[in-house]
């Protein structure tokens, strides 16, 4: 994606330059020199203001009226679909990630846990939604100046975060504080 960016904006670099050469060359200085700006510099800039840069995080009243959703999102998905399901598990990490923006570290964390050990155990440790959980998780344990759980996530074993061989049933809140135990032992 970034490479397909990069070959547009250089595209329209190259174009605008190639324009205003021509205009330069024929007479018209200014003309070439305005088109070339227009085209290489303001256009591009315009279109990343308007449609490619991203809008900042919720604050205040749009934050509190995002968790207030998140929260009945969260509850209803649960109620549904049930804990283990993947969209249960997005919509807990969505809330987490509010409860992070808000300050609110011990509830996020708490989240994180819960939807760490139900994506293991559902999608496996190596599912990217797993993974942005579990980088989020470690963001969130350095927020809350707790840099060892978070390094036990960084640096912690990759193929089984329990630390052991699968199990069968549903997964324990406690698994993701026993591969921590297990990646400290190691």
């Amino acid at each position: 994606m970034k490479l397909a960016l990069l070959l547009t904006r250089s595209g329209q670099i190259a174009i605008g330059l190639a324009l205003g050469w021509v205009l330069w060359e024929s007479g018209r200085p200014f003309l070439g020199v305005a088109l070339a700006l227009a085209v290489a510099v303001i256009i591009p800039g315009v279109t990343w203001w308007l449609f490619e840069r991203r809008p900042p995080p919720p604050s205040g009243a749009a934050l509190a009226k995002e968790i207030s959703r998140d929260e009945l999102l969260l509850g209803h998905h649960e109620e549904l679909l049930g804990q283990a399901h993947p969209e249960t598990l997005t919509s807990r990490n969505n809330l987490a990630f509010d409860y992070v923006l808000a300050g609110r570290l011990s509830e996020a964390i708490r989240h994180y846990e819960v939807a760490l050990t139900f994506a293991i155990h559902v999608q496996g440790p190596h599912h990217p939604e797993t993974l942005t959980v579990r980088r989020n998780l470690a963001d969130a344990y350095r927020r809350a100046d707790r840099p060892l759980a978070a390094a036990c996530l960084d640096t912690g074993p990759r193929t089984d975060l329990r630390g052991g061989p699968e199990r069968e049933g549903p997964p324990q809140e406690s698994d993701v504080a026993r591969s921590c135990e297990v990646a400290r032992s190691r």
